[in-house]
């Protein structure tokens, strides 16, 4: 059977991190599997929707037992190493965006480290022939992970 480029699947718990993770993986199987995307060692970059400091039940950010399940996913892969990265809206406080969000909490428990995008460093780089943008601004920590 081909596999699906895309895929949904409906989660009717969101505040249960078993219900989350079994719907994570399920959406995952329908597309391939996590091996598919990460190699033993890889060092994997997860990057949510964080971008105000709201609750998750919001729905204006991205669920964290949904990204708890993409970090435990990626580790049974075999990933070497897991971070979170996200950069808040402007005029609001990323740290304070993943305090609110429940990513503080989440990155402590299982030991992985939040990167700040405001706070990174940045590459310049040329897109020959570029039709609208001709040079891009990107952050570092991209190009340094794996997945």
């Amino acid at each position: 059977m081909e596999k699906a480029l895309i895929s949904i699947v409906k989660c009717d718990v969101i505040d249960e991190f078993k219900t989350v993770h079994k719907a994570v993986e399920s959406s995952i199987d329908f597309i391939s599997s996590m091996d598919t995307f990460i190699n033993r060692g890889d060092s994997v970059l997860i990057k949510p929707n964080v971008l105000l400091d709201m609750d998750y039940k919001t729905g204006a950010v991205t669920n964290p037992h949904v990204v708890r399940s993409l970090v435990r996913l990626a580790r049974e892969s075999g990933a070497g190493k897991v971070s979170i990265t996200e950069s808040s809206v402007i005029g609001r406080d990323t740290p304070k965006a993943f305090d609110k969000s429940g990513y503080t909490k989440l990155a402590h428990e299982e030991n992985i480290k939040l990167i700040n995008l405001k706070k990174s460093s940045v590459l310049r780089m040329a897109i020959p022939n570029g039709n609208i943008f001709r040079r891009i601004t990107l952050p570092e920590v991209i190009f340094k992970s794996d997945a």
